[in-house]
């Protein structure tokens, strides 16, 4: 019982500090990605969450981007996918201390699980992946790794299952119609190919 305890506070730390919430400041709203830090004086205030000295950097940015992609993607409270990936990764970290937790290694994970989503999920030529399989069998890892593995006519207009496709799509690789241009072109698949890791 008091392992179950520590868990759910674990997992309830990594939830504030790497999970976007909605800020709002100045009548504006906007997502952000930050952790509550104590100052000498006893005081609270909230810090960018990769970042010691406040200021935002690329890959905050990209992690940020990306959070928000999946979320809007899939805004009810009932199916988060996303929301279960990030945390079983984050939760099982084998750092000592959660600090430790880098900023590309996060986002390499959730382009990572982009990825298996778009590709071995919605785009699958064969019998799609089911999220339980993605998130704890693959682990977040794209299965798809040629582009003849995918059924590309799911990107047309009228077959598109779901809109985390378009979302991640754009999120991750650019405009859809160059990238998918340059992937009918394609002889094989390359480093500029979606299905090669960044």
């Amino acid at each position: 019982m008091k392992q179950f305890v520590f868990n759910l506070l674990r997992c309830k730390y990594l939830f504030d500090h790497y999970v976007i919430k909605r800020e709002f400041i100045k009548d504006t709203d906007r997502w952000s990605l930050k952790r509550m830090k104590q100052s000498d004086g006893g005081s609270s205030y909230y810090v960018n969450t990769f970042d010691a000295d406040g200021g935002a950097d690329a890959a905050t940015r990209r992690i940020r981007m990306l959070l928000a992609a999946f979320h809007v993607s899939a805004p009810t409270a009932v199916y988060k996918y996303w929301l279960n990936a990030a945390l079983y990764w984050l939760f099982n970290l084998r750092f000592i201390k959660v600090e430790t937790i880098q900023a590309a290694d996060y986002l390499r994970y959730l382009e990572s699980v982009g990825r298996a989503f778009v590709f071995d999920r919605f785009l699958a030529g064969g019998k799609p992946a089911d999220y339980f399989e993605i998130i704890y069998t693959n682990e977040g890892q794209c299965q798809a790794k040629r582009e003849k593995d995918c059924d590309w006519t799911r990107l047309s207009f009228g077959r598109i299952e779901d809109n985390l496709v378009l979302t991640i799509w754009i999120t991750c690789f650019g405009l859809p119609t160059k990238t998918a241009a340059r992937i009918r072109t394609a002889k094989s698949a390359t480093s500029s190919s979606p299905l090669a890791a960044r």
